[in-house]
């Protein structure tokens, strides 16, 4: 999630949905949720501040 109006060229490696070079801004939903795929997820931008939150995946008891 962009925290400033835009973060520019957005790239995610290795979640369940990728981004390429993408222009995010705060108010696109785009980018809220994501997943990880069995592998490393790298996020990388060349400008701008993201937000991102780690919640780890819950099991049925």
């Amino acid at each position: 999630m962009s925290l400033i109006d835009s973060c520019k060229e957005v790239t995610i490696l290795g979640g369940k949905y990728p981004l390429d070079n993408y222009a995010l801004s705060s108010l696109d939903a785009r980018a809220i949720s994501n997943e990880f795929t069995g592998v490393p997820v790298t996020v990388s931008l060349t400008s701008g501040v993201l937000l991102i939150v780690v919640t780890p995946k819950q099991t049925n008891p």
